[in-house]
């Protein structure tokens, strides 16, 4: 048991020295089976603690659906348990210092509905997409049951939001 613990920091200590130095993933798209295209999961908010001692988990995949629209999957724990999200939903300020709120599909994805737990999607208008190309965001805030809850996004990680739209925009 312990040389699998070993051989595994060990990969983790590799890929942090080879990995690359620009960005926190690698931009990856794949097709979906409805059509369209989607960007392999990212973290935009990494699951260590905070200065409140909370952790908060934000994954997300930029998807542009068959349909030509764009949307976002997102899955957020906090404290590793299920967060959720709720009408408003997300507010992304954004580096610019506007700020774009999205409010979570009705249906959602993996049959969780409307925001409920850590699942939610999003769609975004041609505009609000645009927006999210051209400027990195640098804070979130999540809406809660239990009130708000807003993280800054680590520097290295602030673009990789505008990256993955840029990744499954038409060309």
């Amino acid at each position: 048991m312990k040389g699998i613990k070993l051989a595994g920091m060990a990969m983790s200590l590799l890929m942090i020295w080879t990995g690359p130095k620009a960005s926190a993933w690698e931009i990856g798209t794949r097709r979906t089976a409805e059509g369209g295209e989607e960007t392999k999961t990212a973290e935009l908010l990494p699951n260590r603690k905070g200065e409140d001692g909370r952790r908060l988990l934000f994954k997300f995949r930029a998807v542009r659906y068959a349909d030509g629209g764009y949307g976002l999957k997102v899955y957020t724990t906090l404290d590793n348990k299920a967060l959720y999200v709720i009408v408003p939903g997300l507010t992304l300020e954004l580096e610019d210092g506007g700020s774009v709120v999205l409010r979570p599909e009705a249906g959602g994805f993996d049959h969780w509905g409307a925001g409920e737990w850590y699942n939610a999607e999003f769609r975004l208008d041609d505009a609000v997409a645009e927006r999210l190309r051209e400027s990195d965001v640098v804070r979130i805030t999540i809406a809660d049951r239990d009130g708000a809850l807003t993280k800054e996004v680590p520097g290295r990680r602030q673009g990789l939001l505008s990256e993955a739209i840029e990744a499954v925009a038409e060309e």
